[in-house]
């Protein structure tokens, strides 16, 4: 299915991108190129540089997209595999999906009343996750104890 995707998109089917497909197709959440990283490099030699410059290409292509970026650093995704939204902690940076999609809806109408055709959209909410809650208070308590 690798290749396939890769020559639907008139791209010359490499290791590398064919073990970036891979990683991405089975990856619950979005990724990035940092993770991806250390998984891709248990299985191939190689480097960081080429993760950034195939996903750039694989980006470009429309065969993966940017998910969200928390601090600087995006995380991927393949497009066409179903989507799913996320709440993204931006004191810790989980990244937790959204099971459905409350935007569907919206998409569809939005076709019908302007006659685009939407091929995709996303959605990330953020906050603080109940870890960093917890942590965050007890660490306000222990300054007001001083």
């Amino acid at each position: 299915m690798n290749n396939e995707i890769l020559l639907e998109n008139g791209l010359k089917v490499t290791k590398a991108r064919k073990l970036i497909i891979s990683i991405l197709e089975k990856s619950e959440q979005p990724i990035s190129a940092e993770d991806l990283y250390e998984i891709f490099k248990k299985k191939e030699n190689s480097n960081l540089s080429t993760i950034y410059r195939n996903l750039k290409l694989l980006k470009n292509k429309s065969v993966v997209e940017v998910v969200c970026e928390i601090d600087g650093i995006s995380y991927y995704r393949l497009k066409g595999k179903k989507h799913k939204h996320s709440i993204i902690c931006e004191s810790c940076g989980k990244i937790i999906p959204i099971d459905n999609c409350p935007i569907e809806k919206i998409e569809i109408d939005l076709e019908d009343k302007t006659g685009f055709v939407i091929d995709s959209h996303s959605l990330e909410f953020r906050g603080m996750c109940p870890d960093c809650q917890k942590k965050n208070k007890t660490q306000r308590n222990n300054k007001n104890e001083l």
